[in-house]
């Protein structure tokens, strides 16, 4: 009886205390402070979400112009917008790839430094760097003398628009001082500025480096400076029958 006569008391105490005007005052203010915490939560999403937009479309701008310092900059920006902040970016658009090289009309490029060559197999590293090479790269034009002489960057204009080939290099070539990992584009970024990459074909040198291919239509007028590597930048291959090298 006394058990019983506890329990009821216990009830009638919780429901009286449940409508005690400082009990609702508190539910109902902690209702308005959770309610104004997501009011705020959104708007701020929404504001990091435009400042992202803003930032993506700007490094995209960069990259198509090839302007590598402007766009790792626009990375570092993108990075610092995500790290305070839950907002997930879309997606990254699908890699592009084609199945071969093909024979288009080749672009002509004034390079800045780079000396063009025409590109053969040799027999050992003595009679040249290229120890494997696509068949239908034998006899075009590539920049890559001096191998190593242009501070690790391909700068070049577009003097006749046309196709161009580009032969990259991500092996190991030294750490990362000097702040060239900044400036370099791995292969994403090469395909987020319209880059494709010829799938399974790549050249082989005598120092055992692997280049795979990439390739892209360029307009006359358009300039580049682009870098993939510590060292060795990214080689422009022409398909011109070795005309620029002669």
């Amino acid at each position: 009886m006394k058990i019983l006569f506890f329990l009821c008391l216990t009830g009638t105490l919780a429901i009286a205390a449940s409508k005690h005007p400082l009990t609702k005052l508190e539910l109902q203010q902690a209702k308005e402070r959770a309610e104004l915490l997501t009011t705020h939560h959104a708007e701020l999403q929404q504001l990091l979400a435009r400042q992202i937009a803003d930032v993506t479309k700007l490094r995209h701008k960069y990259l198509k112009v090839g302007d590598a310092q402007s766009a790792a900059a626009a990375a570092k920006a993108l990075a610092e917008l995500r790290r305070n902040t839950d907002f997930q970016p879309k997606q990254a658009k699908k890699k592009l790839f084609v199945e071969a090289i093909v024979d288009a009309k080749p672009a002509a490029v004034k390079m800045m430094l780079l000396k063009p060559a025409r590109l053969v197999e040799t027999e050992n590293s003595e009679k040249g760097p290229w120890a494997r090479v696509p068949n239908a790269l034998l006899g075009a034009s590539i920049y890559a003398t001096p191998r190593t002489g242009a501070n690790g960057t391909a700068d070049f204009t577009v003097t006749k628009s046309g196709q161009i080939y580009l032969a990259l290099n991500y092996d190991y070539q030294g750490n990362g001082s000097g702040g060239w990992t900044e400036e370099r584009w791995m292969a994403a970024d090469f395909m987020a500025a319209g880059w494709a990459q010829v799938r399974g074909t790549q050249m082989v040198a005598w120092n055992n480096r692997t280049y795979p291919i990439f390739t892209r239509k360029v307009e006359k007028g358009e300039t580049f400076r682009l870098r993939c590597n510590k060292y060795e930048p990214p080689f422009v291959i022409l398909l011109d029958g070795g005309k620029a090298a002669r």
